[in-house]
């Protein structure tokens, strides 16, 4: 009975393999520059996300900086969860041309292979914001969307900016001071998040001398981020494994988004809401 049972595992394993790798055989084909895909996860930029310290989501990207593929306009990447293999844009001219002169052929934006449940309040919240939209949904929260942009409203938001500004200004000056090292990148990471805070939210932050308040510490676990209780790299992986594999996901009973995130979230917008309404 055992040695039934062990060949029929390694029958599962290797039809596993052979269903995942016969997929990795398409850039080559073409002759486009790739990243080598390593089983089960795909190509680097997956690896990195689950097992480097310094790895989290918004930055698995940089997996392929100060490579030979940095080098390159377009290369291919396997692992991306809509459709596994798709292409890595690193040209600024390409960019522009697929998101403005060309934009009626890139219409929808990828999903991520989310799978949104309209039983699951955060998949419910998340399947409505706008860089999930598609086709007429999208139009219309683009047109919802735009009016904030206006030069008008945009005036109205330089004084919290500028006020922003002024409280990194400070934090750069005292490091200046005592002779401390800046990391650029947290540093206009707590000036992004003042400023949606204070112009979108109107809540005042200043992160650079709260680094730990409750704001930051969701929006860290809405990302997944590094540090966060959403963000350890066992719960990344259990993440993955039930995007590719959705009964992992009734196995680790794992959500897609950050419940504790999202609930900060939706209480902050309908705040927000509530303080327009009352002027």
């Amino acid at each position: 009975m055992l040695v039934e049972f062990t060949i029929f595992v390694v029958f599962l394993l290797l039809f596993w393999y052979n269903n995942v790798t016969k997929k990795w055989r398409k850039f080559q084909s073409r002759g486009i520059p790739y990243a080598t895909p390593y089983f089960p996860f795909g190509s680097v930029h997956n690896w990195k996300v689950l097992f480097s310290k310094t790895g989290n989501v918004s930055e698995q990207w940089q997996a392929y900086l100060h490579t030979d593929l940095a080098k390159e306009k377009i290369f291919g990447i396997y692992g991306h969860p809509d459709r596994d293999g798709c292409l890595m844009i690193n040209d600024i001219d390409i960019a522009k041309r697929i998101l403005i002169k060309d934009f009626d052929h890139f219409v929808d934006r990828t999903i991520f292979g989310l799978k949104f449940d309209e039983n699951v309040e955060a998949d419910k919240i998340f399947s409505q914001m706008f860089m999930f939209s598609k086709g007429d949904d999208w139009k219309s929260g683009r047109s919802m969307m735009s009016p904030v942009f206006t030069t008008g409203k945009l005036k109205l938001m330089f004084p919290l900016l500028e006020r922003v500004s002024q409280n990194m200004e400070n934090y750069v000056s005292d490091c200046s001071k005592k002779n401390e090292e800046i990391d650029a990148k947290e540093t206009f990471a707590k000036f992004s998040l003042d400023a949606i805070a204070t112009s979108a939210f109107g809540i005042e932050l200043d992160t650079f001398k709260d680094p730990d308040n409750v704001f930051a510490k969701m929006v860290k676990e809405l990302q997944r981020a590094k540090g966060s209780e959403s963000g350890k790299p066992l719960t990344l992986l259990a993440l993955i494994l039930s995007l590719n594999f959705p009964i992992f996901g009734k196995i680790f009973k794992i959500e897609q988004f950050s419940v504790k995130g999202t609930s900060f979230l939706k209480n902050a917008l309908m705040k927000t809401v509530d303080m327009r309404k009352n002027g």
